[in-house]
Formats: structure tokens, sequence, C-alpha cells
């Protein structure tokens, strides 16, 4: 029976007890009652509690870890694997991103090149204490490990590679054995450092030219050439607003010479033509065919460029760029240099990312 001021789900529960009449015991129909009811009643306050806290909160996960949890520090245990996952998550971001490059701790700057690996500290914006290693001495990685373990401890370290497989993998063993924080193998992105790459898949632009772009780039805002002058002969406008507007890709002047030599009896007529600083007509026509090949192409690339976007500098990098530069000051070009191009370019992005985390 209903009486006044008794709950009014107790009169439900009741109704509702299977076995509940006159002729059943009492403490059976009270045993179905109470069964039900709390069954009930954690249902409705489990509902309530629900609809009073956003779906996915943390402190709602806590309240319910602890109210169905037994033993004491379980909610704390949960809580630090949740935190365990956050960081997993953390590690695994991809390269370049603000979260990965925010503040200004302890970072170096690799550039594996095909001929040599460079390495820097960054500090202040730029690199110090550069060196250099070429790729075939023998005591390749117990020479680097020298030079690093000079370094302090870096919180990251940012790897710019066009290197073979083979010898970036000597990078990385070095690298395994050092604890770093963070280690990030950079692709080109779409836009950094105030540079656009319009590639259709902008991580096949080489990331050596995207960096010395950008190296150019924090020097003058205007219109410019960017010649590197490495293994390879490349050459890369940027117009004024950033755009990466054209590039090219040549033989520099040693792989005319191997091109030649390989392709022509010239060296078996003529075993002083390849030689280096041989004293030889064949020699002399040699050497000035390809170092005017590779100048003309560049004056001829800056030319097309300055009809389009008004190019205001040259900028050289790499190997043999000052020898280029004095054959194109002879023309009158205003040449600029570029010493580490590539690290300078690392430089500016991490500068950038410790400047707008």
């Amino acid at each position: 029976m209903y009486r006044p001021g008794e709950p009014a789900w107790r009169r439900g529960a009741f109704a509702q007890c299977p076995g509940g009449g006159d002729g059943r015991a009492t403490d059976r129909g009270a045993g179905c009652v109470r069964c039900r009811g709390l069954r009930r009643v954690r249902g409705c306050l489990g509902r309530t509690r629900r609809a009073g806290w956003p779906c996915g909160s943390h402190r709602r996960s806590t309240r319910c870890i602890r109210g169905h949890g037994r033993g004491r520090g379980r909610a704390r245990r949960v809580a630090g694997a949740l935190r365990g996952r956050v960081a997993s998550r953390r590690q695994r971001r991809s390269h370049g991103a603000r979260e990965v490059s925010a503040g200004c701790a302890e970072t170096w700057l690799l550039d594996l090149g095909n001929s040599r690996a460079k390495a820097a500290r960054l500090e202040r914006g730029g690199p110090v204490d550069t060196f250099a290693l070429d790729w075939d001495r023998p005591d390749f990685v117990a020479a680097m490990h020298g030079n690093l373990d000079r370094w302090p401890r870096p919180a990251r370290v940012w790897v710019a590679s066009v290197a073979s497989a083979e010898r970036a993998e000597k990078a990385r063993a070095v690298l395994a054995s050092i604890e770093a924080d963070r280690v990030e193998w950079l692709r080109t992105p779409r836009h950094a450092g105030g540079v656009t790459n319009h590639y259709a898949r902008p991580e096949r632009l080489g990331i050596d030219r995207f960096l010395a772009m950008l190296a150019a780039r924090a020097r003058a805002s205007g219109a410019c050439v960017v010649v590197g002058c490495g293994t390879a002969l490349t050459l890369d406008l940027v117009a004024s607003d950033g755009e990466h507007a054209e590039g090219m890709i040549a033989l520099s002047p040693d792989g005319m010479l191997r091109a030649l030599r390989g392709a022509t009896a010239i060296a078996d007529r003529n075993p002083d033509a390849f030689a280096g600083g041989a004293i030889d007509d064949t020699a002399a026509a040699l050497q000035a065919g390809c170092w005017a090949s590779a100048g003309a192409l560049v004056e001829w690339f800056v030319a097309r460029g300055n009809a389009r976007h008004g190019v205001e500098r040259i900028w050289l990098h790499g190997g043999w760029a000052e020898r280029l530069a004095d054959w194109l000051a002879r023309d009158g070009h205003d040449v600029g240099m570029l010493e580490h191009a590539v690290l300078h370019g690392l430089a500016a992005w991490a500068a950038q990312l410790c400047d707008h985390p």
C-alpha cells in the first residue's frame, strides 16, 4: 500500500515485483523488491550523472574509475596509463610540426649531402660549431662520434638528407647511440620560412634545394636565383613573394667531364686530357667547354627569370661555388655566396618555429 511521503519509485517497484501478493512469503517479495529497486536506482543515478558531464571529460572518467574500481590508487594507475598514451602519440607526430619544435632547447642540425655530411648546433638563430666529413673516409662513424661527443646532449636533432640509403644508415647508427629526446628526418614541406613549394608532391623537391632557398630568402626579400654547385648543378628561381617559380637540374662541370670520358675515346688517344692540372690543349678545351656550359646555363636562367620576375641577386653555394662566382663576375653579375646554405636554411626554419610555437 502506498503511504504519504513514500518515494514514488518504491511504490512502482512493489507493484512490479513478481510473486508479490497476499499469499506470497514476505521475505521473498521483499528480496525481489530490493534487487530490482536497487538496479533501477543505480540506472537512474547513472543516467543522471552521465547527463551532467560532457562526453569524453577527463574528470568524469576519473569519477567513474573511482566509483567502480576496487583498491586505492586505481584511478592514479589508469590516469598514468592515459598520460603514457598521450606521450606516445606526441613521439609519433610528423616532422616539422610546431609541437615538435616549440622552444629553443639544445638543437643539432645535420645536412647529409651526396659527398659529405655536415653538422652544426643551433645557437641564436644560426648554425655554430660546424664541421664536415667526407662519406668515403674509413673512420667516418668514429670521426662523427668524436665531434658530436663534445656537444651538449640535444633535445632534438633535425636531419636533412639527400644521401644514399647506405650512407644515411651510417648517420643513423651514430644518432642511435645519442640520447636525444627526438630525432627528425625532415621532408620538404609545402610552405616554410616564407618559401612556397609548388611541386605536385612537395616532398619530391629536394630538401637541400628547399633549405637553400630558405637561406637565401632569409638574406633578402627580392626575387633571386639560387645556384647549387655540388654533385649536380641546381638552379632555382624564388619570386619576390616567396613562390618557387622555376627549377632546373643539370650536370656539374666535373659531371660533364666524367660523362665525356666515359662516352668518348678521347682518353685513349690522349691520356693527359682528363688529368687534373695537366697542361694540354685538349684538357684546356674540355675544362673551358664544361665550365662555360655551366656558366652559360646560369646566365640564361637568370636572364629568363629577370624578364619575368626581376631577379635582384644570384646566390651560390656548394663546393665549386667560388670558381663559378669568378666566372659570372667577369660578365658583371651581382653574386652572393651562401656558405653552409642547407644548415642556414635549417636554422631559419627552426628559429621560425621557436619564435611562433
